[in-house]
Parts: C-alpha cells; structure tokens; sequence
C-alpha cells in the first residue's frame, strides 16, 4: 500500500468497509429513483428497520424527485419504516438535518444511499458535518 495514493487509500478503505446493522438507511434525493432499488434492498435484509429520504429539491431536469417516499411505498415500503427529510437543499444541509435527526433519534451508526459517483462525497461530506458540529453518529 505504500505506492498508493492518498486518493487510492481512501477509496480502498470505503469501499471494503463491511456492511453492518445501522439505525437508519439515507436514501440521498438525485440520480432520479435509481437509488430506491438499493434502499430497498438494504431494508430488506434487514440493515436497518426504516429508510430516511433525505432532499427537498423537486427538480425531474436535475433528477430529483420530491415523490421518493411514495415510490418507495408503491413498491412495498411500509409507510412506517420511511423518515422524510426534506429541509436540505444539496448533500451539504442533508448531512446537517440527517446529522440533527440521528442526535434527535438516538442513533449511531447510518448507512448512505448514493449513487457510485457521489458516493464519496457524500461521504466525506458527512464527515466533515459531524467534525464541525463536535456531534458523533
């Protein structure tokens, strides 16, 4: 590993990071509702027992949807098992209102939904929101 890159090193990291339980699966708003599959997925097999869809852009050109929840309904979500955030206006405010609803709920661990591209920046982008606020998820 001493030939890689600061880049490579994270991106090896993140991306061998074994999955486990969490509090809550994000479903981050964009990329339109190819995202839902994964949420879905996860939920499933039992990651975690609800689904926050985090983003209130309703912008179909821009690929986000505001109709997240409902699809995620029609396709046998429970309405239970589903948190909307929709506060956040780009992943930056959606990791301080995920961030607020975690300290709110309790919760520790959270997976991110994003798409591959975004992954992580979404991800540090998070981080970056716990470190500013001194809060811990």
């Amino acid at each position: 590993m001493n030939n890689l890159t600061e880049r490579e090193k994270f991106i090896i990291l993140v991306d061998n990071e074994p999955l486990q339980k969490v509090d809550a699966i994000i479903l981050l708003e964009g990329d339109g509702f190819f995202r839902i599959a994964k949420a879905k997925e996860l939920l499933n097999s039992r990651m975690a027992d609800l689904i926050v869809v985090s983003g209130g852009v309703d912008n179909p050109e821009y690929g986000s949807f505001a109709g997240l929840a409902e699809e995620l309904e029609k396709q046998g979500v429970q309405k239970n098992q589903i948190i909307v955030e929709d506060k956040s206006q780009h992943t930056k405010e959606q990791a301080e209102q995920v961030l607020n609803l975690a300290t709110e709920k309790g919760w520790t661990k959270i997976l991110l939904v994003g798409s591959h591209f975004h992954q992580y920046r979404a991800f540090l982008t998070f981080l970056r929101a716990m470190d500013v606020s001194g809060r811990k998820i």
